[in-house]
């Protein structure tokens, strides 16, 4: 996909410099291709995984139309999705079918932008006199002098807090991210303004189907879905071994598409790899493994830390690995990315209300970031408990503005806050090096989702039904639960006999091997990779003074040279990891400086 930079500066010799200073930035991985358009005194630079679609096209009125990504029809890939933009309102850009950033500029200076459904696809702005600055990432918006360098307190408490960003607030001053549905529109002479034409809606639509109906519905809808991805061309699956990845690639085999091989992230012995390889076999198709280099892990957080600034979540640097691997294939990568968080839900039971009150909701968030008495002792030099209490009354303002049915409530606030901050963001990162196929955010299948009653998606009901039910072949294969528990969903007496009897499972069981679930192994803070990180974060310690109370910060967060002691290896070390991050952040720039006064800046 796309890393791009939109700037519009009537001051055509700092506009230069302002290129100048972004071109040697802008393409993060080796394989990238680049290009720039400049209109009016508009310029757009970008760099594109070789499988991205980049389409331009100019209207007799002036206005210059560009589209970062797929945009889909009913059946394919729209041809020609820049003038389809052109030719429609406005409003059309943002919430469209695919994983896209579209793009309309006048020649004096106007820009209309608009991202994907969910804003996986990440649109940052900033507005400041006659300047505005429109990128995908946060890398640009220090490098103009009407830039942003000084950081937001608050949006530094909610990466603290939940391990990402919240509400359109980022870690930079003045900056502000696109919510999920909006659209960003800077017209001469006027303010900036955000505007939320495409949010998604919940409905009783379905509510009266029986589950073998709803399952039928999501059989035809992700039918229609796979059809459409196989449309692109050449595919590579990402197979992770569980329930996601395995439903995509059994759609994608049933319409016919050109699979050429599947790729796993981990080693042999893991449990995923051991469940994703049968499963790449049952199709026919080349599986490749793809170690995780450990010792890399420095590079990639600098790398993901510099284009990100901590806004989205970083306990994950593995899937950075997968990327040149990808780029080499020439196809597209297919994923179950979402897939739990779209067709699932476990947060919520009917008859239990307290699972609806903010409380629960953001101590739900709060197991993956920092309790926020130790967040305000950190941020005492930039404001500690005040900081901390408008991010509070940020968030539940936000929830109390989320419609639907208790359920549906939680399912859209993970969708519109937490999935794009955290698991969502990996999709941008894997569009660098490829196209990324997301069928999980296809558009019907949101809208269908949005309107369907509780029970199919409890436990991910609707899932499990279509996996026995559609693709009998797959669900008798060792299915990855993130444990040991690699039980097939369908499994004859015989089966589980043999299963229980395996010497090998035996031998496990009195001789433990090593960390076999690849998660809790990549995910550990302490594993090489992350102490590397650490010893780098450990060096830029003093230059996190004007920001953090270097006492807090020296007594939450652990050296290198020491053992960190935590619980779940994957969600207790994820506040770790992002004070780590940020504290890498200080030192890899001039010191950042909190805003002043803290901690208000801009509303939610």
């Amino acid at each position: 996909m796309t890393h791009f930079v939109v700037v519009s500066d009537p001051d055509p010799q700092r506009r230069r410099a302002f290129a100048e200073a972004i071109r040697p930035r802008l393409a993060p991985l080796a394989s990238m291709v680049t290009g720039e358009r400049e209109h009016g005194s508009t310029l757009v630079l970008w760099a594109t995984a070789r499988t991205a679609p980049v389409d331009v096209a100019l209207a007799p009125d002036g206005r210059l139309g560009i589209v970062f990504g797929q945009l889909f029809g009913v059946d394919a890939p729209l041809p020609t999705p820049a003038s389809v933009c052109l030719s429609e309102p406005v409003d059309c850009l943002t919430g469209r079918n695919g994983f896209y950033a579209a793009l309309l500029l006048g020649p004096s200076g106007e820009i209309h932008a608009g991202t994907d459904t969910l804003g996986l696809f990440p649109l940052y702005w900033l507005a400041r006199g006659e300047v505005t600055i429109v990128a995908s990432s946060l890398m640009p918006f220090g490098r103009h002098p009407l830039g942003s360098r000084e950081c937001d307190p608050v949006g530094v408490a909610n990466s603290l807090l939940t391990v990402h960003g919240r509400g359109g607030r980022t870690t930079l001053a003045g900056v502000r991210r696109l919510r999920s549905g909006g659209l960003f529109t800077r017209l001469p002479g006027k303010a900036a303004t955000e505007t939320e034409p495409a949010w998604l809606v919940p409905s009783d639509r379905h509510f009266g189907r029986s589950d073998a109906e709803c399952v039928d519905l999501f059989d035809a809808c992700l039918e229609r879905v796979a059809r459409r991805l196989a449309a692109t061309g050449p595919v590579v699956l990402s197979l992770s071994g569980g329930l996601d990845s395995r439903l995509v690639a059994g759609y994608l085999q049933r319409v016919g598409a050109d699979l050429r091989g599947a790729l796993t992230l981990g080693d042999a012995d893991d449990y995923e790899m051991q469940c994703a390889r049968p499963v790449a076999r049952a199709l026919g198709i080349a599986h490749q493994p793809v170690p995780v280099d450990f010792a890399a892990f420095p590079a990639l957080a600098r790398m993901q830390v510099g284009l990100e600034h901590v806004d989205t979540s970083i306990p994950d640097l593995s899937w950075w690995n997968a990327l040149p691997v990808v780029a080499a294939s020439g196809a597209r990568l297919a994923t179950g990315l979402l897939g739990d968080a779209v067709m699932a839900d476990d947060t919520w039971e009917p008859g239990v209300s307290d699972r609806t009150a903010f409380e629960a909701r953001f101590n739900y968030m709060n197991r993956w970031g920092m309790p926020p008495e130790a967040v305000a002792r950190l941020l005492a030099p930039a404001g500690g408990q005040r900081v901390v209490d408008q991010a509070l009354a940020e968030m539940r303002d936000a929830w109390d503005q989320v419609p639907g049915e208790p359920f549906q409530r939680i399912w859209l606030w993970e969708l519109r806050h937490r999935e794009r901050g955290h698991v969502g963001a990996v999709a941008w990162r894997m569009s660098l090096g490829a196209m990324p196929l997301l069928p999980f955010i296809d558009r019907e299948l949101l809208d269908l989702v949005a309107g369907m009653p509780h029970a199919p998606l409890y436990r991910r009901a609707a899932q499990r039904e279509l996996l026995r039910t559609r693709f009998d072949a797959l669900a008798r294969l060792p299915l990855d639960r993130n444990s040991a528990q690699t039980a097939p969903m369908v499994e004859s007496l015989f089966g589980k006999v043999r299963r229980k009897l395996d010497p090998a499972r035996l031998l496990q069981r009195l001789k433990p091997a090593a960390e076999q679930r690849y998660y809790a192994r990549v995910y550990d803070f302490n594993n090489a990779g992350w102490r590397a990180v650490r010893a780098e974060a450990d060096a830029a310690r003093a230059a996190t003074s004007a920001i953090f109370d270097r006492a807090a910060l020296d007594c939450l967060l652990p050296r290198a040279d020491a053992v960190a002691s935590v619980g779940d290896k994957i969600i207790d070390t994820s506040g770790l990891k992002t004070l780590t991050a940020l504290t890498l952040l200080c030192g890899m720039q001039e010191p950042i400086r909190p805003l002043t006064p803290a901690p208000v800046l801009v509303s939610c």
